[in-house]
């Protein structure tokens, strides 16, 4: 069993979906490009991940 907590805030999200719709990113693939798109958009992506 698994479970997850997901915080979302529009207005912080908005710039970062659009970066994961331009660069067609997938889990677990392109972590480094998805954690960096969160730091430009000041997200924190927490959880087992390697970069």
């Amino acid at each position: 069993m698994s479970r997850r907590l997901v915080l979302i805030y529009a207005a912080v999200t908005e710039g970062f979906f659009a970066d994961m719709a331009a660069g067609q990113f997938a889990f677990p693939d392109d972590m480094p490009a998805i954690v960096e798109s969160c730091d430009r958009h000041n997200m924190t992506f927490t959880g087992p991940h390697s970069d």
